[in-house]
C-alpha cells in the first residue's frame, strides 16, 4: 500500500519515502532513511545492485532536468 499512496496522494511530497508503519506491515506513512543508508556510498551501492537487478539503468539527473 506504501507505494500506492506514494503515487495516488495528491499530499505527497517530491522526494518523501512511505514505508508500512511497522517495518513490514501497517498503514502507509511517511518514513526516513534507514541509519544504515546514510552514507552516501552504501546509497550509491543500494542504487547500482538495484539497477542491476533490475536489469535497467536510469540518468535521474536527465530525468528530473526533463521534468523542469
Amino acid at each position: 500500500l506504501d507505494q500506492l499512496r506514494a503515487g495516488t496522494d495528491p499530499h505527497a511530497k517530491a522526494g518523501a519515502i512511505y514505508r508500512p508503519r511497522w517495518i513490514i506491515r501497517g498503514a502507509p506513512v511517511v518514513g526516513g532513511i534507514g541509519s544504515r543508508l546514510r552514507k552516501e556510498s552504501d546509497l550509491q551501492k543500494l542504487w547500482t545492485v538495484s539497477e542491476q537487478e533490475i536489469g535497467e539503468t536510469f540518468d535521474v539527473a536527465a530525468i528530473v532536468k526533463a521534468a523542469a
